[in-house]
């Protein structure tokens, strides 16, 4: 199939291209814009666990529904 430029099924072939050429700059963009997003959450999350590592007593217990009462695994174990 031979499109001489200037004739309508031309133009029509260049209007679609141009329009899917901007569509993919937009979808690049989005992109972009979620993976500095999660660059920053990344960060975010470094800090946060190098903070829980650096403080972890301002973190809180672990369990918060342990009552101190401590029991040996042969004890679990053995219980009915």
């Amino acid at each position: 199939m031979l499109i001489v430029l200037g004739t309508p099924l031309f133009k029509s072939m260049v209007d679609r291209i141009e329009k899917e050429k901007a569509q993919l700059r937009d979808q690049i963009a989005s992109l972009e814009k979620t993976v500095s997003k999660l660059e920053q959450d990344v960060s975010s999350m470094k800090e946060r666990e190098r903070l829980m590592v650096e403080y972890p007593d301002l973190n809180g217990p672990v369990n918060a529904n342990m009552t101190g009462n401590v029991y040996s695994v042969q004890a679990l174990l053995s219980m009915p």
